[in-house]
């Protein structure tokens, strides 16, 4: 009922694991078959190693590099960062470090497809949730890929370059809207061209 509370609000439903260290996030695999049954879309944690429950720093991170290989493979959006309303933590994440640096292009990812979804419901009700979202894409791995790459091209100054457009525009018209010189360098040899039509 959250979940679909939260659907319904136009957002997306997102699980919250702390550092592996309890008997449910142990079982990590059930534990996400049952997010994902009930509409979980995304999982987010807190990439501090310091914090944790009962897991030691070496468990923790080895417990994260065993959660985002998971939902990498099933197409979970991965949401991160550290809280700032506990003394102690740091104000900004280091993803350069040594231990979390090859996590950080799925890290960018999940930063691009929220940033995506959030100006695109905000401005067009065209979320990655949406009704519209839903009859473009029939494949999840797809519709990451075109959110992460509107992620990418949007400039916090270009937002309203996605006011109000209008339910049947194409995914690939977005793209194109938002600059095709920059579009090239964004896909990453993915192609969203006349793929993506309405259904």
């Amino acid at each position: 009922e959250m979940n679909q509370f939260i659907l319904n609000t136009g957002a997306i439903p997102t699980l919250s694991w702390l550092d592996g260290s309890s008997e449910g996030e142990q079982a990590l695999e059930e534990l996400f078959e049952v997010a994902m049954r009930t509409g979980a879309l995304a999982v987010n944690f807190l990439p501090n190693l310091d914090y944790v429950s009962r897991a030691s720093k070496d468990e923790k991170l080895a417990n994260i590099y065993h959660l985002v290989g998971l939902a990498e493979k099933l197409n979970l959006i991965v949401v991160i960062g550290t809280e700032m309303n506990i003394p102690g933590q740091t104000i900004i994440d280091d993803f350069s470090s040594e231990k979390l640096f090859p996590l950080a292009p799925v890290f960018r990812k999940g930063a691009h497809i929220v940033y995506a979804h959030s100006v695109l419901q905000r401005k067009s009700g065209l979320g990655y949730t949406s009704r519209w979202s839903k009859n473009c894409f029939h494949d999840v791995s797809e519709k990451n890929k075109f959110f992460e790459c509107v992620g990418k091209l949007l400039q916090p100054g270009e937002n309203e370059t996605l006011n109000n457009l209008e339910y049947d525009i194409t995914p690939g018209r977005i793209l194109d809207k938002l600059g095709k010189k920059r579009i090239q360098n964004a896909r990453d040899g993915h192609s969203y061209g006349n793929q993506y039509r309405m259904i």
